[in-house]
């Protein structure tokens, strides 16, 4: 479990092999934006940190999150 910008979310890093890491964020209750990142050269943990900055710049786009 991860938090961006007080979103939860969840990583699952390596799942599709060495390169890949996936991130789900709460978008709005029931929905998730997810973000899926593989790379040719580079490790699980690039692909986690590109998946991870990603996240923070999409995040204050999404909508409020219901409190």
């Amino acid at each position: 479990t991860i938090t961006i910008n007080g979103r939860p979310g969840s990583q699952d890093a390596g799942s599709g092999g060495s390169g890949n890491c996936d991130l789900a964020l709460q978008a709005t209750p029931g929905s998730r934006a997810l973000i899926l990142v593989t790379m040719s050269t580079g490790t699980t943990d690039q692909a986690c940190q590109l998946a991870r900055s990603i996240a923070n710049t999409i995040a204050p786009k999404l909508p409020p999150l219901a409190r």
